[in-house]
């Protein structure tokens, strides 16, 4: 989903297209990209979306808090035991209690 995004009014915690500018940037910046991919579900080489399909409602929490992300989104017929925002064919939003701020 290359365009998402420009149209997100938020930032995105995984993004593969963003492990492009481990090429030009420092090794700080690729651990920490390469720990979210991790904490993501990302174990494998092309194995993000199963990956990250795999995680539970738990695990998930986990990282929302950890990176202090609000809001969850999963691509049918992935699902979460979370708080439903939205839903459309393709797509399912939802809202973890207020993460802002919080780091284990």
């Amino acid at each position: 989903m290359n365009d998402f995004g420009l149209y997100s009014e938020r930032a995105t915690l995984g993004d593969w297209a963003e492990g492009a500018n481990i090429l030009y940037m420092d090794n700080t910046f690729a651990r920490a990209w390469l720990e979210r991919m991790h904490d993501l579900g990302w174990h494998t080489l092309w194995g993000e979306r199963s990956g990250y399909n795999g995680l539970s409602t738990e695990a998930i929490v986990a990282t929302a808090k950890k990176y202090g992300a609000s809001f969850i989104i999963t691509e049918k017929p992935k699902r979460f035991e979370l708080p439903l925002i939205y839903e459309n064919s393709r797509f399912i939003l939802y809202r973890i209690s207020d993460t802002r701020g919080y780091k284990e």
